[in-house]
């Protein structure tokens, strides 16, 4: 009963801090403001309980789960008195749909059909070990040992650990890559007080309700109709392969797809109507993508551009577009170019080269075939069902309403970006051999996924968009 009553609060406790901290970045009373701040509090409180083990081992204290829920409840606490000083009790509260009987129906349908889902997950969750690829000999690995000697110890490099006589320093293979999905594995295992692999993997559950919650408020905030919101987040929710990393828990894609999707959605609804507390959630939830894979990196890159774009003038916008242009232009006239970096290497950038310091050097050159397997695993495949053909047509029968919409086309924009630089990573460089034999090709375009149905939503409902743009302030 003890280690129950621990599971509970390791995945309480974050979410009621981060959904009180939200609280406070987002006051405003609006449609789906509970399942909104709900979805994007247990985000955020997971995140959040990460980067408090980070600094509970920086600063060499022993791993507790009592003093850290401490820890986690004082800020659950002080997230609470800044949402009730920043509570508006004017404000009125939004009308709300009233469905039809066969709509309401409808809604108990999928109601039922996603937690049944859900029960068939939990019960593959809670069953297996930890798989052995990167979840059981990389971020699960580093947690085990962390939870045995009781306390954050560092991992580096083979050679640097040969040559060090420190007891305390630790190697893996990919010691490098990010280490919040340890620290959420730490989390788990003083929850459950020894390392117990086949409950690890609860997080990831809950993951799933977290982002549907998330993914229904900020449609509903939309303007989209209560069926409509709850369709698209059965879509969402009901795709195979995010599913499949809910199953097989220990992985960061899931992760880092909710942070890119929650993003976009909070993106286009700044862009819409000028919330800033929006605005920041976007930049929050973009910023913490590379904190769960290194993939988030350049996720970042691609949401860069359009945040840049949202906080600039039109002569500066001018400005910026036709410097690109300008620039890419030179630079495929003049075969590329090279840059010095102090200490670093040399960064080259050519048609048929890249060389990126402390990376390594890429060869680019197009790959018909794996253009061929990355279409196949697309559209004919069974990890999407038709989400790719009705992306497909969708965007082409609303390319008018994309036009004439500032949140929609600077969205789309954004959408495009993204795919053209997973294009370009599957068919041009290496990485093609992933898409050859299928192994990291849809995990990745998995990581839009979420981004891109929010987006099919927008489309769906384009006049919340053009009145809120209307009414925006500048």
């Amino acid at each position: 009963m003890i280690i129950e009553l621990r599971l509970a609060l390791a995945l309480l406790l974050p979410w009621l801090a981060g959904t009180l901290w939200l609280w406070a970045l987002l006051p405003r009373h609006c449609r789906g403001a509970w399942p909104l701040r709900l979805g994007y509090g247990y985000l955020l409180g997971m995140l959040g309980t990460s980067l408090l083990l980070r600094a509970w081992g920086a600063l060499g204290w022993p791993l507790a789960f009592w003093p850290l829920s401490g820890a986690l409840l004082l800020l659950a606490v002080l997230g609470g008195l800044m949402a009730w000083q920043c509570r508006d009790l004017t404000a009125p509260l939004p009308a709300e749909d009233k469905p039809a009987p066969w709509q309401w129906g409808l809604l108990v349908l999928l109601g039922l059909l996603l937690l049944l889902r859900l029960q068939s997950l939990a019960q593959e969750n809670l069953w297996r070990p930890l798989t052995t690829w990167d979840a059981w000999t990389i971020w699960g690995l580093r947690a085990k040992v962390w939870l045995g000697l009781g306390q954050i110890v560092p991992f580096q490099d083979d050679t640097s650990w040969l040559q060090s006589r420190d007891p305390l320093l630790y190697t893996v293979e990919a010691w490098h890559y990010p280490a919040t999905l340890s620290f959420i594995d730490t989390w788990q295992g003083l929850a459950l007080g020894a390392w117990r692999e086949n409950r690890l993997g609860l997080p990831w559950l809950a993951l799933l309700p977290a982002l549907g919650l998330a993914f229904y408020g900020q449609a509903r905030h939309w303007g989209a109709p209560l069926l409509g919101s709850a369709l698209f987040t059965y879509l969402l929710l009901s795709l195979p392969l995010p599913n499949v990393h809910v199953a097989l828990a220990g992985y960061g894609d899931l992760w880092l797809a909710a942070c890119y999707g929650l993003a976009l959605a909070a993106f286009l609804q700044w862009r819409r109507e000028g919330e800033l507390g929006q605005a920041w959630l976007a930049l929050l939830l973009v910023l913490a993508g590379p904190l769960f894979k290194r993939e988030g990196w350049l996720w970042l890159l691609t949401f860069a551009p359009a945040l840049l774009w949202g906080v600039l003038s039109l002569r500066w916008r001018w400005c910026l577009g036709l410097g690109l242009i300008l620039g890419v232009a030179l630079w495929w006239l003049a075969g590329g170019f090279g840059l010095e970096l102090p200490g670093l290497g040399t960064l080259l950038l050519t048609p048929e080269r890249l060389r990126i310091p402390g990376l390594g050097e890429l060869q680019l050159r197009f790959d018909p075939l794996a253009l061929k397997a990355l279409l196949d695993g697309l559209f004919f495949a069974g990890n999407w069902h038709l989400l790719w053909f009705m992306a497909l047509f969708w965007v082409c029968a609303r390319s008018g309403t994309i036009a004439r919409c500032r949140a929609l086309w600077q969205g789309g924009a954004l959408l495009l970006l993204a795919l053209l630089m997973l294009l370009a990573l599957f068919i041009l460089t290496p990485a093609a051999a992933w898409a050859r034999d299928h192994t990291a090709v849809n995990r990745l375009f998995m990581h839009m996924v979420p981004a891109l149905l929010f987006y099919l939503l927008a489309l769906t409902w384009p006049a919340a968009a053009q009145s809120g743009a209307a009414s925006s302030p500048r």
